[in-house]
């Protein structure tokens, strides 16, 4: 009866503390396959959180199309050629970098954040290899609300990269992860950079011909942190045919 116990605690454990709260974290999944640029929500459930243009790219849409239409092919794009961290695709922004063009990652959590708990949130990174610029605090906001702006959104977010941290990795993936104390109720998750042209620092001269920063984003995940207690009572020997409820 012990192993039974033993291992009800630990599908607890994984239930409780081991889900990733992203859907289609490694924008796998779609509705249809992207055949231009600025179709994010084809990877559903993924959101767009202004009026710009992110992008989803994926091997369905071709394995080589960097000067012709879709654009969004995997691995070689218009902006540049990138293996996917995971699976088959990925998604693509422009953060801004002397330029006001700002597009966000957005998602509904599967689950709302609880108050007091503590979160992992973990990407993976990758500049293009079109892009001359890389800027520094790409930030992570989660709201109770699905947030929206015409452009930039202003909101202050919970995770954000490192000031002087330049992401210049054009042949493989960093990661990025940290971890904050959610106030509770939050359900949606946001993406990108939450700083205006003024304050956004970058540096440039990285080679890639283009004045803009533009990243590849996979494998999102958000998972809260620590062993639940759980109480399964006395080990408890039973007959055959005979229940027990806990």
């Amino acid at each position: 009866m012990k192993n039974i116990l033993t291992a009800l605690v630990i599908f607890f454990y994984f239930q409780a503390n081991g889900q990733n709260l992203i859907p289609n974290p490694s924008f796998e999944n779609f509705n249809s396959c992207p055949t231009s640029d600025g179709q994010i929500t084809n990877a559903i459930p993924w959101l767009n959180a202004n009026s710009k243009t992110p992008d989803f790219h994926n091997s369905c849409a071709g394995t080589n199309c960097g000067s012709a239409q879709p654009g969004v092919c995997v691995p070689d794009n218009w902006r540049g050629s990138q293996i996917p961290n995971t699976g088959n695709g990925y998604a693509g922004i422009f953060v801004g970098a002397g330029s006001s063009v700002r597009e966000y990652l957005q998602v509904q959590l599967l689950s709302s954040l609880l108050a007091g708990k503590k979160y992992e949130l973990s990407y993976y990174i990758s500049l293009a290899e079109t892009s001359d610029r890389t800027i520094d605090r790409i930030g992570v906001h989660f709201s109770v609300a699905q947030i929206t702006a015409t452009n930039t959104l202003s909101n202050t977010p919970q995770v954000t990269t490192p000031a002087g941290f330049y992401i210049t990795n054009k042949t493989g993936w960093t990661l990025v992860t940290d971890t904050f104390t959610a106030m509770g109720g939050e359900q949606f998750f946001t993406l990108g950079n939450f700083n205006n042209e003024n304050n956004t620092s970058f540096i440039s001269g990285l080679g890639g011909g283009s004045a803009v920063a533009y990243y590849y984003i996979d494998d999102v995940s958000l998972i809260q942190q620590g062993c639940p207690t759980i109480d399964l009572g006395n080990d408890t020997a039973l007959c055959q045919n005979e229940t027990l409820t806990l």
